[in-house]
């Protein structure tokens, strides 16, 4: 009737599945200094989500009746802003886990 095991998740650093209710233990255990790193990266995604809100809601309040064209130039903004986000996450994951595999050559830790 019940799962007798918990869901699990694929550690994108060094591969070995965790069970989902041991995830930020292993980040925080195995990979202390990727999850210090995420924890900067979503304080700083949460201040360019709010920007961006808040640019955004100037343009539809004030800059839309003075600029009209300046709407493009707010999606382009917010567009280009969440993919640095992406590409900065997806890099620094991928820095993190070629350390890893520098670090510890093993074949059974190996993630493709």
């Amino acid at each position: 009737m019940f799962p007798s095991r918990l869901p699990t998740h694929k550690c994108r650093i060094c591969g070995v599945e965790v069970e989902i209710t041991q995830v930020r233990a292993h980040y925080r255990t195995t990979h202390p200094e990727f999850e210090r790193w995420g924890n900067h990266w979503k304080r700083l995604s949460w201040l360019l989500l709010i920007s961006d809100m808040v640019l955004a809601s100037f343009n539809l309040l004030v800059i839309r009746s003075v600029i009209p064209i300046f709407d493009y130039v707010v999606v382009v903004y917010l567009v280009g802003s969440i993919l640095v986000l992406i590409f900065t996450l997806v890099s620094k994951q991928r820095a993190f886990r070629e350390a890893w595999h520098k670090a510890h050559p093993s074949s059974s830790s190996h993630v493709a």
